[in-house]
């Protein structure tokens, strides 16, 4: 696996055949979205 961090965020995660994106609310570090793509189809969580 690759991680792709910013700062103490993980932005993305990416292993063959799939890959996840986080998304953050401005000034935090809690996930708000977690976009998941697996060989070419897409999904979204969201989190309350």
């Amino acid at each position: 696996k690759r991680f792709l961090w910013q700062g103490l965020r993980m932005l993305r995660e990416e292993s063959p055949g799939q890959s996840s994106l986080y998304l953050y609310e401005p000034g935090s570090y809690a996930p708000l979205a977690r976009v998941d793509e697996k060989e070419g189809e897409a999904e979204e969580w969201m989190q309350a």
